[in-house]
This record gives C-alpha cells, structure tokens and sequence, in this order.
C-alpha cells in the first residue's frame, strides 16, 4: 500500500494467545481453547467429541464457519481488511470469542451450522425444511454480531493494513 497508515483502531494490539483462544498464523483467525470453550459453554466437550483431537478439530471448524459467517456482511473486497480488523482490535476478538462460545452452545440445542449440513429433506413426510445460512448463528449470536457493529457493510473506524500481504506479525 505504501505512504502513511492511518491507524485508528482504538484498541489496536498484535494477534496474541492467552487461556481463552490462540491465533493461527496460517488461518488469520482465532480458535477457542478447549478449557475456556468447555469452561463457557457448560459442557464437557471432549467427552462429547469423544477425545481432546477431535475437539480441537471441532473448535478450529467453528472458528471458521463463524469467520466466514461474519464475511458475508463486508463486500468481498473488504475481506483481508476485515481479517486483520478482527485480528488486531482487542474489542473485535472479545467479539469473536463470544460469538464462537455462543455457536458451540447453540450447536447443542438442535440448531446451528451443524443442521446447516442436513439435506434439508424429511423423507418421512416428504417435505423440504428451509435450511439456509442464517440458522447457522443463534438469534443471541446475531445480537452479539449488531452490539458490535459486526453486520455493517463498513468499518466504524479508517485504517490501512499494516503489510499488503499477510504478513507473519498476522
């Protein structure tokens, strides 16, 4: 990009780990980490995904469904933008993590991106369900997106990606 960088993301920070989620340098987002998901949501999730591995794999899954869930409000363009916005705002990671939580829970309570993989057909009545990207958070899930300004289609603060590319700071 060159020139001057305007950074006015208030609570700007480098993408950091601690107790509740650890950031991958690959991915460009953050993963819940088993205690603080099983800690938050009530639930003993290893047990229920039947080993610490799969566990993992689940919480990386629901990193990236909600990732690109909270995409689809940003024109695709606005992509990386948005990735680094998410990375390097303390307030945007609070967000995340809460929203990860939420879709874990929700996930449990026969809604979530789980059905969302359903074929949408009950073949005992033989009738299609509406199934469609929207189940995929709770109703609490879309608040948390709103209070955080997270469904507009433009940033509330103007700020420059530090490195065009990613770079290994994110």
């Amino acid at each position: 990009m060159g020139g001057d960088l305007i950074m006015a993301i208030k609570d700007y920070v480098k993408p950091y780990n601690d107790l509740k989620a650890f950031y991958d340098f690959d991915q460009h987002r953050y993963i819940l980490t088993t205690s603080h998901a099983n800690h938050q949501t009530g639930l003993n999730l290893e047990e229920i995904w039947q080993g610490v591995e799969n566990l993992e794999w689940y919480l990386e899954y629901v990193s990236r469904v909600v990732y690109h869930y909270v995409g689809r409000y940003k024109p695709p363009h606005l992509f990386k933008k948005l990735t680094y916005y998410l990375s390097h705002s303390e307030e945007m990671r609070h967000a995340m993590i809460e929203l990860m939580v939420d879709t874990i829970a929700y996930n449990f309570e026969d809604g979530g991106f789980l059905i969302a993989y359903q074929t949408g057909i009950n073949l005992k009545e033989m009738k299609d369900l509406d199934i469609n990207i929207n189940s995929a958070i709770s109703v609490m899930g879309d608040q948390i997106l709103k209070n955080f300004m997270l469904k507009d289609r433009q940033f509330k603060y103007a700020f420059d990606i530090e490195n065009d590319t990613y770079g290994t700071e994110w």
